[in-house]
């Protein structure tokens, strides 16, 4: 059996959804298409005078595999414990233990995206985030007006994520 692209194109955009928008004003979720039965759903990051040459090419979200019995998304395992929370069951087979990474089942993932918890929106961003890593850096220009306001006001707030101000 084929590969769904229309079904992950449509997993992607409602991925998409629960991230926090501020984050793609610089970087989106896009779809790979691998030569294997997987897919890859790649953050895109653009560069900008604050993060020159931090990232270095398409950072991996997920790999999604639509063809054949046997569906299912791949995520790092570090995530398992916010999956089981959930109630929502995942495997890992050899390989995927080799890459540090759990399989679920893509039926029980959409129907989790369908329902929209706060854990899941949670999980989604944490994913996203802690692919996209910066250095933690210090005090900046803004921090008078990060202090009035009571947050970051960095242009880029995704690189905002490691400002040591918000922790």
């Amino acid at each position: 059996m084929e590969k769904d692209l229309e079904k992950e194109q449509m997993i992607i955009n409602q991925i998409s959804a629960f991230i926090n928008p501020e984050y793609f004003d610089t970087a989106k979720l896009i779809l790979q298409i691998n030569k294997d039965a997987k897919d890859s759903i790649i953050i895109k990051v653009e560069n900008n005078p604050w993060r020159n040459g931090v990232i270095k090419g398409d950072l991996l979200f997920a790999r999604i595999k639509t063809g054949g019995k046997i569906q299912y998304i791949q995520v790092k395992k570090r995530y398992s414990d916010s999956f089981e929370k959930m109630g929502v069951e995942y495997t890992s087979n050899q390989s995927e233990q080799n890459e540090d990474m759990i399989r679920i089942n893509l039926s029980d993932f959409c129907s989790l995206l369908d329902k929209s918890t706060d854990l899941l929106v949670q999980t989604i961003n944490s994913i996203f985030i802690n692919n996209v890593c910066f250095s933690e850096f210090g005090c900046c220009s803004k921090y008078e007006e990060c202090e009035k306001q009571g947050k970051c006001l960095h242009t880029d707030q995704l690189y905002a994520t490691a400002c040591q101000w918000q922790k």
